[in-house]
């Protein structure tokens, strides 16, 4: 359900001034990665846009807590995506696209929510993170609180608690 393709597009539509200042992990592995990489040479994307295959959850958290200003994920179908959270978690402001329950996650305090296939948002979006590191801070920090507030461990192990309780 996973698009980076649409991730790509968007990225080669930006100004090339933005292109120069930015650089693309796609973290994951599957059958179309011969199709990313083809996408990737087609848009002149090569040395901006980099697959690094499957990772660890240790090695992500540590690109994310290291490298990352951005998180982006954008997909057909989510349930309740945990790689939102722990890019929250690291303080990172979010772009995803609003399906399943990535809306209770992102809001306007901690992201951007993208309806599905809408390109032109998605690189508005962008631009607009890309060009004010005031606003992915402040995001940043709104998404760091809410995870800690909302979705700590021993809070979510309280609310599953509680549905359980309730059924018994």
């Amino acid at each position: 359900p996973k698009d980076p393709f649409m991730l790509i597009r968007a990225v080669s539509k930006l100004p090339t001034d933005l292109q120069e200042r930015i650089h693309v992990t796609i973290i994951g592995d599957g059958p179309q990665m011969t199709a990313l990489q083809n996408l990737i040479h087609e848009t002149h994307l090569n040395g901006r846009v980099h697959l690094s295959g499957a990772l660890s959850r240790e090695e992500v958290l540590g690109r994310l807590q290291a490298h990352a200003d951005i998180f982006v994920l954008l997909s057909a179908f989510e349930g309740f995506p945990y790689s939102i959270l722990e890019a929250m978690a690291c303080g990172i402001p979010v772009i995803a696209s609003n399906v399943g329950g990535i809306k209770e996650l992102v809001t306007a305090d901690v992201g951007i929510l993208i309806e599905q296939n809408d390109l032109e948002t998605l690189v508005h979006a962008l631009v607009q993170l890309i060009e004010s590191p005031e606003v992915r801070r402040q995001m940043g920090e709104s998404a760091r609180r809410k995870t800690q507030n909302e979705f700590s461990i021993e809070r979510m192990c309280d609310k599953t608690l509680t549905v359980y309780q309730a059924l018994i």
